[in-house]
Protein backbone atom coordinates (compact mmCIF):
# COMPACT_ATOMS: atom_id res chain seq x y z
CA UNK A 1 0.00 0.00 0.00
CA UNK A 2 2.79 2.42 0.88
CA UNK A 3 4.41 1.80 -2.47
CA UNK A 4 1.14 2.53 -4.26
CA UNK A 5 0.64 5.78 -2.34
CA UNK A 6 4.14 6.96 -3.21
CA UNK A 7 3.58 6.37 -6.90
CA UNK A 8 0.18 8.10 -6.85
CA UNK A 9 1.83 11.14 -5.30
CA UNK A 10 4.51 10.97 -7.99
CA UNK A 11 1.90 11.01 -10.75
CA UNK A 12 0.16 14.05 -9.25
CA UNK A 13 3.44 15.93 -8.83
CA UNK A 14 4.68 15.09 -12.31
CA UNK A 15 1.55 15.80 -14.32
CA UNK A 16 0.27 18.72 -12.24
CA UNK A 17 -2.58 20.80 -13.59
CA UNK A 18 -3.22 19.55 -17.11
CA UNK A 19 -3.98 22.44 -19.45
CA UNK A 20 -6.43 21.55 -22.19
CA UNK A 21 -7.54 23.59 -25.16
CA UNK A 22 -11.20 23.06 -25.95
CA UNK A 23 -10.82 23.78 -29.65
CA UNK A 24 -7.79 21.49 -29.99
CA UNK A 25 -9.63 18.75 -28.09
CA UNK A 26 -12.60 18.95 -30.45
CA UNK A 27 -10.45 19.09 -33.58
CA UNK A 28 -7.79 16.56 -32.53
CA UNK A 29 -6.58 14.24 -35.26
CA UNK A 30 -6.68 10.46 -35.13
CA UNK A 31 -3.96 8.56 -36.97
CA UNK A 32 -4.87 5.17 -35.49
CA UNK A 33 -7.52 3.63 -33.26
CA UNK A 34 -7.18 0.72 -30.87
CA UNK A 35 -9.67 -0.63 -28.31
CA UNK A 36 -11.80 2.51 -28.53
CA UNK A 37 -8.90 4.97 -28.21
CA UNK A 38 -7.56 7.42 -30.75
CA UNK A 39 -3.82 7.88 -31.21
CA UNK A 40 -1.74 10.73 -32.66
CA UNK A 41 1.84 10.27 -33.88
CA UNK A 42 3.88 13.48 -33.87
CA UNK A 43 5.42 12.71 -37.26
CA UNK A 44 1.98 12.58 -38.91
CA UNK A 45 0.40 15.57 -37.12
CA UNK A 46 -0.66 18.12 -39.76
CA UNK A 47 -0.14 21.09 -37.40
CA UNK A 48 3.44 20.09 -36.53
CA UNK A 49 5.02 19.66 -39.96
CA UNK A 50 6.88 22.98 -39.68
CA UNK A 51 8.70 21.52 -36.65
CA UNK A 52 10.38 18.76 -38.62
CA UNK A 53 14.14 18.65 -38.13
CA UNK A 54 17.06 16.23 -38.21
CA UNK A 55 18.51 14.88 -34.99
CA UNK A 56 21.17 12.29 -34.26
CA UNK A 57 19.85 9.21 -32.54
CA UNK A 58 20.87 5.69 -31.60
CA UNK A 59 24.12 3.91 -30.95
CA UNK A 60 25.26 4.55 -34.52
CA UNK A 61 24.40 8.28 -34.24
CA UNK A 62 22.27 8.09 -37.38
CA UNK A 63 20.17 11.05 -38.48
CA UNK A 64 16.41 10.94 -38.01
CA UNK A 65 14.21 13.60 -39.58
CA UNK A 66 10.86 14.10 -37.92
CA UNK A 67 8.90 16.00 -35.29
CA UNK A 68 10.66 15.67 -31.96
CA UNK A 69 10.42 17.32 -28.54
CA UNK A 70 11.73 16.77 -25.05
CA UNK A 71 9.46 14.74 -22.77
CA UNK A 72 7.77 17.67 -20.99
CA UNK A 73 6.86 19.47 -24.20
CA UNK A 74 5.49 16.25 -25.68
CA UNK A 75 3.28 15.90 -22.58
CA UNK A 76 1.98 19.43 -23.13
CA UNK A 77 1.13 18.74 -26.76
CA UNK A 78 -0.95 15.73 -25.75
CA UNK A 79 -2.78 17.28 -22.79
CA UNK A 80 -3.85 20.35 -24.77
CA UNK A 81 -5.72 17.91 -27.02
CA UNK A 82 -7.35 15.98 -24.16
CA UNK A 83 -4.78 13.23 -24.64
CA UNK A 84 -1.74 11.82 -22.84
CA UNK A 85 1.52 10.20 -23.83
CA UNK A 86 0.87 6.53 -24.50
CA UNK A 87 0.81 4.14 -21.52
CA UNK A 88 1.46 0.51 -22.44
CA UNK A 89 -0.38 -1.41 -19.75
CA UNK A 90 -1.16 -4.50 -21.83
CA UNK A 91 0.98 -6.61 -24.13
CA UNK A 92 -1.68 -6.27 -26.83
CA UNK A 93 -1.36 -2.48 -26.88
CA UNK A 94 2.44 -2.76 -26.72
CA UNK A 95 2.39 -5.03 -29.79
CA UNK A 96 0.11 -2.59 -31.61
CA UNK A 97 2.33 0.43 -30.92
CA UNK A 98 5.55 -1.46 -31.62
CA UNK A 99 4.25 -2.56 -35.01
CA UNK A 100 3.24 0.99 -35.92
CA UNK A 101 6.62 2.30 -34.85
CA UNK A 102 8.49 -0.27 -36.92
CA UNK A 103 6.25 0.31 -39.96
CA UNK A 104 7.14 4.02 -39.82
CA UNK A 105 10.83 3.31 -39.12
CA UNK A 106 10.87 5.57 -36.07
CA UNK A 107 13.98 4.91 -33.95
CA UNK A 108 12.66 6.38 -30.69
CA UNK A 109 9.32 7.52 -29.25
CA UNK A 110 8.34 8.86 -25.85
CA UNK A 111 5.81 6.98 -23.75
CA UNK A 112 4.36 8.32 -20.50
CA UNK A 113 6.62 6.00 -18.51
CA UNK A 114 8.56 7.79 -15.75
CA UNK A 115 10.57 6.83 -12.70
CA UNK A 116 9.74 8.25 -9.29
CA UNK A 117 12.63 10.71 -8.93
CA UNK A 118 13.62 13.95 -7.21
CA UNK A 119 11.74 16.06 -9.76
CA UNK A 120 8.40 14.66 -8.59
CA UNK A 121 8.80 13.92 -4.86
CA UNK A 122 11.61 13.85 -2.31
CA UNK A 123 9.98 10.71 -0.91
CA UNK A 124 10.96 8.88 -4.10
CA UNK A 125 14.57 8.86 -2.94
CA UNK A 126 13.96 7.76 0.64
CA UNK A 127 10.97 5.41 0.80
CA UNK A 128 12.11 1.78 1.05
CA UNK A 129 8.87 0.55 -0.55
CA UNK A 130 10.13 1.54 -4.00
CA UNK A 131 13.73 0.43 -3.58
CA UNK A 132 15.57 -0.30 -5.74
CA UNK A 133 13.98 2.45 -7.81
CA UNK A 134 15.28 1.06 -11.12
CA UNK A 135 13.19 -2.04 -10.43
CA UNK A 136 10.20 -0.83 -8.40
CA UNK A 137 9.95 2.89 -9.02
CA UNK A 138 8.44 3.13 -12.51
CA UNK A 139 4.88 4.25 -13.35
CA UNK A 140 2.78 5.45 -16.27
CA UNK A 141 2.40 9.20 -15.76
CA UNK A 142 -0.42 9.28 -18.29
CA UNK A 143 -2.75 6.72 -16.72
CA UNK A 144 -1.33 6.64 -13.18
CA UNK A 145 -0.79 2.87 -13.29
CA UNK A 146 2.32 1.31 -11.77
CA UNK A 147 4.78 -0.36 -14.14
CA UNK A 148 5.58 -3.89 -12.87
CA UNK A 149 9.05 -4.66 -11.53
CA UNK A 150 11.48 -4.17 -14.39
CA UNK A 151 13.51 -7.33 -13.72
CA UNK A 152 10.56 -9.67 -14.27
CA UNK A 153 8.09 -10.51 -17.02
CA UNK A 154 4.95 -8.42 -16.35
CA UNK A 155 2.02 -10.55 -15.09
CA UNK A 156 0.14 -12.04 -18.05
CA UNK A 157 2.80 -11.05 -20.60
CA UNK A 158 4.83 -13.49 -22.68
CA UNK A 159 8.18 -11.70 -22.28
CA UNK A 160 9.86 -8.76 -20.60
CA UNK A 161 9.60 -5.67 -22.87
CA UNK A 162 12.66 -3.96 -21.39
CA UNK A 163 15.85 -4.14 -23.46
CA UNK A 164 18.40 -6.79 -22.54
CA UNK A 165 21.48 -4.62 -23.06
CA UNK A 166 22.70 -1.03 -23.42
CA UNK A 167 25.60 1.39 -23.07
CA UNK A 168 26.56 -0.16 -19.73
CA UNK A 169 27.16 -3.45 -21.51
CA UNK A 170 29.26 -1.73 -24.19
CA UNK A 171 31.44 0.00 -21.58
CA UNK A 172 31.89 -3.16 -19.51
CA UNK A 173 32.74 -5.30 -22.52
CA UNK A 174 35.36 -2.82 -23.68
CA UNK A 175 37.19 -3.74 -20.48
CA UNK A 176 36.22 -7.41 -20.44
CA UNK A 177 34.75 -9.02 -23.57
CA UNK A 178 33.16 -11.75 -21.44
CA UNK A 179 31.28 -9.30 -19.20
CA UNK A 180 27.56 -10.18 -19.02
CA UNK A 181 25.02 -7.77 -20.53
CA UNK A 182 23.40 -5.18 -18.26
CA UNK A 183 19.66 -4.96 -19.03
CA UNK A 184 17.44 -1.91 -19.23
CA UNK A 185 16.70 0.20 -17.33
CA UNK A 186 20.30 1.03 -16.42
CA UNK A 187 20.41 4.82 -15.78
CA UNK A 188 23.64 4.84 -17.76
CA UNK A 189 23.86 8.56 -18.53
CA UNK A 190 23.95 9.54 -14.86
CA UNK A 191 25.85 6.53 -13.53
CA UNK A 192 28.58 6.67 -16.19
CA UNK A 193 28.77 10.47 -16.28
CA UNK A 194 27.78 10.74 -19.95
CA UNK A 195 26.48 13.82 -21.81
CA UNK A 196 24.62 16.00 -19.23
CA UNK A 197 24.96 13.32 -16.51
CA UNK A 198 21.18 13.45 -16.03
CA UNK A 199 19.12 10.64 -14.51
CA UNK A 200 17.42 8.53 -17.15
CA UNK A 201 13.97 9.17 -15.74
CA UNK A 202 11.80 8.69 -18.84
CA UNK A 203 10.76 5.58 -20.75
CA UNK A 204 11.20 5.58 -24.52
CA UNK A 205 10.66 2.84 -27.06
CA UNK A 206 13.91 2.22 -28.92
CA UNK A 207 14.27 0.39 -32.24
CA UNK A 208 17.58 -1.17 -33.29
CA UNK A 209 19.50 0.84 -30.71
CA UNK A 210 21.63 -1.62 -28.74
CA UNK A 211 19.88 -4.73 -30.01
CA UNK A 212 17.63 -5.69 -32.96
CA UNK A 213 13.96 -4.86 -32.72
CA UNK A 214 11.99 -2.50 -30.48
CA UNK A 215 12.35 -2.55 -26.70
CA UNK A 216 11.78 -0.35 -23.66
CA UNK A 217 14.71 1.89 -22.78
CA UNK A 218 15.27 4.43 -19.99
CA UNK A 219 16.59 7.78 -21.18
CA UNK A 220 17.05 11.29 -19.76
CA UNK A 221 13.94 13.38 -20.35
CA UNK A 222 15.71 16.35 -21.99
CA UNK A 223 16.45 14.38 -25.16
CA UNK A 224 14.25 15.17 -28.15
CA UNK A 225 12.19 12.24 -29.44
CA UNK A 226 9.08 11.63 -31.49
CA UNK A 227 5.98 10.78 -29.46
CA UNK A 228 2.54 9.17 -29.49
CA UNK A 229 -0.53 10.56 -27.72
CA UNK A 230 -3.62 8.54 -26.80
CA UNK A 231 -7.08 9.66 -25.67
CA UNK A 232 -7.41 10.64 -22.01
CA UNK A 233 -11.04 9.93 -21.18
CA UNK A 234 -10.96 12.03 -18.00
CA UNK A 235 -9.84 15.10 -19.95
CA UNK A 236 -12.34 14.39 -22.73
CA UNK A 237 -15.12 14.20 -20.14
CA UNK A 238 -13.92 17.44 -18.55
CA UNK A 239 -14.13 19.03 -22.02
CA UNK A 240 -17.67 17.70 -22.47
CA UNK A 241 -16.69 15.46 -25.38
CA UNK A 242 -17.83 12.16 -23.86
Amino acid sequence: MVRGVVLVVAVVELVGAQVLDMELCRARESHWTFKGKNYIFSGLASDLQDERKSVQTGAAQQNYTGVVREFGKAVQHCSKRCMELVSLETEEEWDFIRNKMEELKVPFIWTSGHICDKTVSSECLTNPAIKPRLVKGWFWSGSGARIPDTNQIPPGWSKNPWGSTGIYTKVNQQKDKSAPPVPQPDNAEESLGLLKKAEESCLALATDLWEPGTVWNDIACYHEKAWICEDNFELLERAGLL
